[in-house]
């Protein structure tokens, strides 16, 4: 199981959580209060190791280890909180 947390970062106030994503296997949730949230599943990623392209269908596990390359902005960024490797 991998969870991923995504926070949203306004100047001069806390961060705010965004969005939590949990990977179970092959299933992917998303729990959020913003609607816009359930679109980080449409996020398509590069693996930099191999250049392959990923999206939470095609590798749910390795696509949610990325979330951190995809939320690296001075407003947004995600946080890998928990990963257990068979």
């Amino acid at each position: 199981m991998i969870e991923v947390r995504i926070y949203e970062c306004e100047p001069f106030q806390p961060a705010r959580e965004f969005a939590v994503v949990i990977v179970d296997g092959n299933g992917v949730l998303i729990t959020a209060t913003d609607p816009f949230a359930q679109r980080v599943k449409e996020i398509r990623l590069i693996d930099p190791e191999t250049d392959e392209q990923l999206t939470a269908e095609s590798d749910p596990e390795r696509w949610a280890r990325l979330l951190p390359t995809a939320y690296r902005t001075p407003y947004m960024r995600a946080t890998v909180t928990r990963d257990e490797q068979p």
